[in-house]
């Protein structure tokens, strides 16, 4: 992949579209991503770990595990290459432990944007950091909308369930 491509790629990932208009700060982007290339079956990230990576799939297939109170793993979600994923992107903002494991179900090439990278370009280019910090804050908002929205239907559920 080309650096062309991993611009267009960036460009595609919801976390990077204030960008599409600024090039030079799309650069700056690109110039901090590490690739890495794993192979199936190992795992990306493990809930409960520390870490300090935001990542991109260019190529290949994961899937997203978390575990039950009992310890027993499932599957979330499995995702590929062609829906523009990106994952562990709260890692670039807090120190808390990963909540989900990511596992390569093929082999994948991943694009790597660490913490002291990221703290680096919001300080060496507020408007980018910015940007990012927003970006991420509205991915928050929206999954937080979504959870209390989950969490009233499963109340409500549980209040019917017990007065029938």
């Amino acid at each position: 992949m080309t650096t062309d491509d991993i611009g267009e790629k960036l460009k595609q990932i919801t976390l990077f579209k204030a960008l599409m208009e600024r090039p030079d700060e799309l650069q700056l982007v690109r110039d901090n991503l590490e690739r890495k290339t794993l192979e199936k079956g190992a795992v990306i990230i493990e809930e409960g770990q520390d870490g300090d990576e935001l990542f991109i799939l260019l190529h290949g297939e994961i899937e997203i595990l978390k575990h039950t109170t009992e310890g027993e793993p499932y599957t979330v979600a499995k995702l590929n290459d062609g829906m523009n994923v990106f994952f562990g992107e709260l890692a670039l903002v807090d120190r808390d432990k990963r909540s989900a494991t990511v596992r390569a179900l093929t082999r994948c090439d991943l694009l790597v944007l660490n913490r002291t990278r990221f703290t680096a370009l919001g300080e060496k280019n507020p408007r980018l950091g910015w940007h990012l910090l927003s970006e991420i804050a509205g991915l928050l908002s929206k999954r937080l909308r979504k959870a209390n929205e989950d969490a009233l239907v499963l109340f409500e559920t549980l209040v019917n369930e017990l007065a029938g």
